[in-house]
């Protein structure tokens, strides 16, 4: 599968038993940051800001340093991170209540 970020496994993003989470949520960004469907809207308002939501029982502040770690991984091998559509990155995500992260800038 040709995602644009390494398919090895760094060690220690193993989370709770469940080490997909940090590469599920590698898979989706990337996703999102190689459409060409923003190409209009990036045209008119400029740079979006991009929000991402993460629902799992399992999803702690540990998990979210583990995804940061892996998203640093990622931007070090796609310094361009994707085609510029987007600024500001967000992660809302789950703990005892919703909050939002920032993630990148």
């Amino acid at each position: 599968m040709a995602t644009g970020f390494p398919s090895h496994r760094h060690e220690g993003l193993a989370i709770n038993g469940n080490d997909a989470l940090p590469e599920v949520f590698l898979a989706t960004l990337h996703n999102k940051l190689i459409k060409t469907s923003y190409l209009d809207v990036y045209k008119t308002y400029g740079r979006g800001t991009l929000l991402l939501n993460e629902v799992d029982p399992l999803f702690d502040d540990s998990t979210l340093e583990l995804i940061i770690e892996a998203l640093e991984l990622y931007l070090n091998d796609n310094p361009e991170g994707g085609h510029g559509y987007f600024g500001p990155i967000y992660l809302r995500h789950w703990d005892n209540a919703p909050k939002s992260t920032r993630i990148q800038n």
